[in-house]
């Protein structure tokens, strides 16, 4: 049985005066919260009201996946959206520095790809501070992969106690 056009503008306006129960939620709750998500799905969160627009910006864990080894074509073009996504991301962080955990899968590298290279390396240098506990490098070598080498600065990372 179909509402009534009164009917559908009542329900509207009733739901429009619910209670938005999360996000009467404490910021470091939310944070919490955000972190068991993919970093693109908690950044679209900032479209949500004016409430969530910058809340991304202090979560202390990232979890980044690239999907452009999984495409026989256009790798590469997929590849620099994926690295402008995480450019982007760690760029607009408040402080990258506090970054608790940071998960990367990718692809890392294809023959002489010194782009995806540089990237990794960039992206890893960023959350490289005095909280980083745990460092999750994922990576899908092709056959003609060159090994990728980390940064000596993680080695006196002081808190980091995972990385795999």
């Amino acid at each position: 049985m179909a509402l009534s056009k009164k009917s559908r503008t009542a329900a509207a306006v009733a739901a429009d005066q619910r209670e938005d129960m999360i996000s009467n939620l404490p910021d470091g709750v939310l944070n919490h919260i955000m972190s068991f998500l993919p970093t693109k799905t908690t950044v679209s969160t900032a479209r949500l009201s004016t409430r969530w627009r910058h809340l991304w910006k202090d979560i202390s864990v990232l979890n980044f996946s690239d999907d452009s080894h999984e495409y026989n074509h256009q790798h590469s073009e997929r590849f620099k959206s994926f690295a402008v996504m995480v450019n982007s991301v760690i760029a607009l962080l408040h402080n990258p520095r506090e970054v608790r955990k940071m998960t990367l899968e990718c692809a890392h590298s294809l023959l002489d790809d010194k782009f995806r290279e540089y990237s990794v390396d960039t992206w890893v240098r960023a959350v490289i501070g005095p909280h980083l506990e745990e460092l999750n490098l994922i990576f899908s070598f092709s056959d003609d992969a060159s090994d990728f080498n980390l940064p000596q600065t993680l080695f006196t990372s002081t808190n980091l106690v995972s990385l795999r």
